[in-house]
C-alpha cells in the first residue's frame, strides 16, 4: 500500500531529528572516560513520527519541548571551566537552531523549540 504524502513527510522529519540524535549516555560518559560511546538503538520511532505526523496533517508547526537543556554546570571540578556561559552554551544553541532549520527546508512550517 502506498503511503500518503505527510506520512512520508513525517518520516523525513524523523530522519533529520535522528541526524541530531546523541546515541550514547554523555552525562554518563563525561564522568566516566571509560563508558562506552557504542550508539546505542533508538527506541520508540514509530511513536515519534506518530508525534510529528500529528504536526504535518495539521500543516502546523512541529512544537517541541526541552527540557533539561545544559545551561552552565557549577561543577567546576568535573565539568567546566568556569561558572560563566561560553561558546559551549551558544554551540549548544546553534547546533539546536541547525536542525530547525534542516526541518524548514523540507517542511515549510518548520518547527520551534521551547526550552524549559
Amino acid at each position: 500500500k502506498k503511503e500518503s504524502q505527510t506520512l512520508l513527510v513525517a518520516k523525513n522529519i524523523y530522519k533529520v531529528l535522528n541526524e541530531y540524535r546523541v546515541t550514547y549516555d554523555i552525562d554518563a560518559r563525561s564522568m566516566d572516560p571509560s563508558f562506552s560511546i557504542e550508539p546505542q538503538q533508538a527506541k520508540g520511532i514509530d511513536d515519534c513520527i506518530q508525534n510529528i505526523l500529528y504536526f504535518v496533517e495539521q500543516n502546523n508547526p512541529i512544537e517541541m519541548l526541552l527540557v533539561g537543556f545544559p545551561f552552565k554546570s557549577h561543577n567546576t571540578e568535573k565539568k567546566v571551566n568556569g561558572y560563566l556561559p561560553d561558546m559551549a552554551e551558544r554551540k549548544s544553541l546553534e547546533y539546536l537552531q541547525n536542525m530547525v532549520y534542516n526541518i524548514k527546508k523540507i517542511y515549510a512550517p518548520g518547527a520551534h523549540i521551547l526550552v524549559f
